[in-house]
């Protein structure tokens, strides 16, 4: 086995992208108890329509709520921007043309969360909008408003979250998923390996460990 620089988002994409895995790391981080496999869909992009556009993991929960997760070691600003491209991408393969009818097509509400498990210090969670990222140019939908209410309209944004699961981090959070705590335990375990062995070693003594604990 060779050493592979991108482990971590292999491994994660391993464990998570199927539907008993995806529940149980949905009712950890919305603090439910669902038990029915069947109520997850899994719909990951995979080189969809554009090639540069695919995500970690991307699921809905009983056709109402699609949860899109990305695994990351560095923080970009740019992170809900690229979520703008991947949730336009999932409902134009799930809606299509039906978007362009009369009725009304009721679309599942989106969570966008980021699963941050890099070296840099990070808050346990942190907020991130797109709307920080836009250009201070008043819109005319907010200059047409004001002359109603002194609301000021914002035509889009979009709000992920940013959850550390470095080993250490959130511990109600790795209570509630065995599989996120034992992955957090594997990066730990080889970053702590990889301080006097090469990656590839570091990975298998990593191995050799989490086959010894339980959690």
């Amino acid at each position: 086995m060779k050493g592979n620089r991108t482990y971590k988002d292999t491994l994660f994409r391993h464990i998570f992208n199927n539907e008993p895995a995806a529940l149980e790391l949905y009712n950890a981080l919305a603090g439910t108890n669902y038990t029915d496999v069947s109520l997850i869909k899994i719909n990951t992009l995979k080189d969809m329509l554009f090639k540069t556009i695919e995500n970690d993991l991307s699921f809905e929960v009983d056709k109402k709520m699609l949860i899109l997760i990305e695994h990351q070691s560095t923080i970009s600003e740019n992170m809900a921007a690229r979520f703008l491209l991947y949730i336009a991408v999932i409902y134009f393969k799930k809606f299509g043309e039906r978007l362009y009818q009369e009725a009304v097509v009721r679309l599942p509400r989106p969570e966008f969360i980021v699963l941050y498990n890099g070296k840099a210090p990070f808050p346990d969670e942190k907020l991130y909008s797109l709307y920080d990222v836009l250009e201070e140019t008043q819109c005319i939908t907010s200059v047409q408003n004001k002359k109603i209410s002194n609301n000021n309209i914002i035509p889009l944004d979009l709000t992920l979250r940013v959850i550390n699961i470095n080993k250490g981090c959130n511990p109600e959070l790795m209570r509630k998923s065995k599989k996120l705590k034992g992955y957090s335990t594997f990066v730990a375990d080889v970053r702590k390996y990889e301080k006097t062995n090469p990656l590839e070693e570091a990975i298998k003594l990593a191995i050799d460990g989490c086959l010894k604990k339980t959690y």
